[in-house]
């Protein structure tokens, strides 16, 4: 967690040790802002990440923030995500699709990393 100070300048990033400039109308520099998003509301804050992922890889993306949250309740995703082989990340069942609640599973990276050199293959023409 990071301390917030609040007699600073008002164009200056309220984040301790922090002299960037903020964002208009935040109280934070996109950084800071970003982290303060991922304390506070987690879930929003991956909800928001993975729809910026998808945008930029040009996949459909038809999730709400709700079924979002729902679906993290039901398979535990928020507690087992995380940047080793057996955690938990996002994968949608069939990629020729968009992310959509009857699209998405959770998967361990090693297998979701795995399931894209298998449809890679299926795509091959040779």
């Amino acid at each position: 967690m990071f301390v917030i100070i609040k007699n600073k300048s008002s164009h200056i990033c309220s984040a301790y040790r922090c002299g960037n400039p903020k964002a208009s109308k935040k109280r934070f520099c996109h950084k800071h802002h970003a982290r303060f998003q991922k304390e506070t509301n987690p879930s929003g804050y991956f909800y928001s990440l993975l729809k910026q992922n998808a945008k930029r890889r040009g996949k459909e993306f038809d999730l709400s923030l709700d079924e979002f949250k729902q679906f993290c309740l039901d398979t535990n995703y928020m507690e087992l995500k995380g940047k080793s082989a057996k955690s938990a990340s996002i994968d949608r069942i069939d990629h020729t699709k968009g992310y959509s609640i009857g699209n998405i599973q959770v998967l361990s990276l090693r297998d979701n990393s795995a399931k894209r050199w298998d449809d890679e293959k299926e795509d091959c023409p040779f």
